[in-house]
């Protein structure tokens, strides 16, 4: 599989760019991977075995909250039709999770 690997991070990037829609340096990078099954099933799968058996995670509970975080950003931004910043501190995130409740909530009403 090949795969991007940025030459900086993306939080250096965004706070060193003036440009909204750059994009990092990156260069092309071959990895191997085994046959796991990454997919929803197989990842859902992953989890109940490491509960029970104390398997390896295939993805880590911090790389979850990170997905979960994007995913409520992109609705977010839709909702509120404007660009929203992801939270890279605590008390953003407090702020940031607050308004997507308040937001959701309107949603279900």
């Amino acid at each position: 599989m090949n795969i991007r690997e940025l030459e900086e991070s993306e939080a250096e990037f965004r706070a060193d760019s003036k440009d909204m829609f750059g994009q990092p340096k990156a260069h092309w990078k071959k990895i191997e991977i085994d046959e796991k099954d990454l997919a929803h099933a197989g990842v859902l799968q992953n989890f109940a075995d490491s509960i029970i058996s104390e398997s390896e995670l295939y993805i880590s509970g911090t790389e979850g909250i990170k997905s979960l975080t994007l995913s409520n950003a992109m609705y977010l931004s839709s909702w509120k039709g404007q660009m929203i910043h992801i939270p890279d501190n605590t008390d953003e995130e407090t702020f940031f999770e607050k308004t997507f409740e308040d937001e959701m909530q309107k949603k279900i009403q």
